[in-house]
Parts: C-alpha cells; structure tokens; sequence
C-alpha cells in the first residue's frame, strides 16, 4: 500500500496523469476488495479532472470503474452519470469497459426504480441493456467478467421484483 501511495503521489507530482490512470485502473480490483476503496475513487477522480491528456481508454475504465465504485456509497444517481458517460465515449465498442458500464447503468437503473415504482417500459429497456452486456462478455471477454455481470443481473432482477429471474442469476 505504501508503494502505491508513493506511486500515485509521484504521478501528481510529476504532472503524470496518464501513468496515474495506468496504476489506479489495473489496481481496481484491489480498491474494490479492501478498505481503501475511497482513496480509490478519489485516485479515479483525480484521472478524470485532466480529461484528454489521459488515453481514451485509460477515461472510460476510469469512468466504468467510479461508477461502480460510486454505487457502494449509494450515490445511485452519479454511478448512473458516470456509467452513461462511458457508454458514450465508447462510441460502441465493445470491451469490457462498455460491457461493465453497461450492466452497472442498468443494474443502478433497476435500484432507482425499485425506490420509485417500476415502469414497464424502463424495465424493458434495463433489461436489454443488461442483455447486451452480458452477449458481449460471452462473446469475448474474460469469465470473471462473466461473472460480475451474471452478478449485477441477478441484483438487477432482485430490485425489479423477479426473484425467479434474480435466482436463476444467482445460480
């Protein structure tokens, strides 16, 4: 931890927010099984204030990785925002970054209209999303990623109200 912190400071320091994107996208799993998951978001931040000067694909894993980070603080509403603004710079490329942003808007989508009453129609279109993103990790992408959209499907459906479908995710 220490090294990553000296890491990170040194790419402050040094006006390095390329490299600090690097570093803070490929230790995202650590940020999101610890305790330090706040230092990374304000890490993930911080990539995303210099806007252009950091690689495309550096942002949008940024973007994709805030918004999942976000909806643990259930700030629900900025992890959609965030999610959106992935898909779009993504210009529909499919990665896994468009497939996590695309499953974690909708899976937040879902949580937001649990709290207000689903429409029909919203929940469809959820459902979709989430169906496109799980084909593309099936296509391509690492099982693992299979999995963290299998999982966010079956939170999905559990906030939408079909305990059937969420079970059959689950499994």
């Amino acid at each position: 931890l220490d090294n990553l912190r000296a890491a990170a400071d040194w790419c402050l320091a040094n006006d390095q927010p390329q490299l600090l994107a690097r570093l803070v996208n490929r230790m995202y799993g650590f940020w999101w099984a610890s305790e330090y998951m706040n230092e990374g978001m304000k890490l993930m931040r911080e990539v995303l204030r210099h806007g252009e000067r950091v690689p495309l694909d550096e942002r949008l894993a940024c973007m994709a990785g805030l918004a999942s980070s976000v909806a643990t603080t259930f700030d629900i509403s900025a992890a959609v925002e965030l999610a959106t603004q992935a898909i779009e710079f993504s210009d529909g490329r499919a990665s896994a970054v468009l497939a996590t942003a695309m499953v974690g808007r909708a899976m937040n989508r879902a949580f937001q209209m649990s709290a207000q009453g689903a429409d029909q129609e919203l929940v469809a279109e959820v459902r979709r999303e989430a169906a496109a993103a799980y084909d593309m990790v099936c296509s391509a992408q690492p099982s693992q990623l299979r999995m963290q959209v299998e999982m966010c499907r079956a939170w999905m459906e559990s906030a939408l109200g079909d305990l059937s479908a969420a079970v059959r995710w689950w499994r």
